[in-house]
């Protein structure tokens, strides 16, 4: 059964207007910075291999969730070639 963080948390309830000071957990991640559309891109698939297959165990440290990815443009709106994505893979020193 998966989580709803967005519905569970305060610390997701931001309000219009209104500054708030949270807690949040320290956590450590892997972040990687592309171009283009990380579905239809070809190279999108083997960046992932990469980070979990090579990097992040010569570094020493062990993936401690999924990875995700975040969106800096609409798809519906910009080129594929033009869209702007980071991965981000949750890792913890081994």
């Amino acid at each position: 059964m998966k989580t709803d963080f967005t519905k569970t948390l305060d610390s997701y309830a931001a309000r219009h207007n209104q500054f708030r000071i949270v807690d949040a957990p320290p956590l450590h991640y892997l972040m990687v910075d592309g171009h283009g559309a990380p579905g239809g891109d070809s190279e999108y698939p083997d960046a992932l291999a990469t980070l979990h297959e090579e990097f992040i165990p010569k570094q020493g440290l062990r993936m401690t969730g999924k990875h995700h990815e975040i969106y800096f443009n609409d798809f519906r709106k910009v080129e594929a070639s033009k869209l702007r994505t980071i991965l981000r893979q949750p890792v913890e020193r081994i």
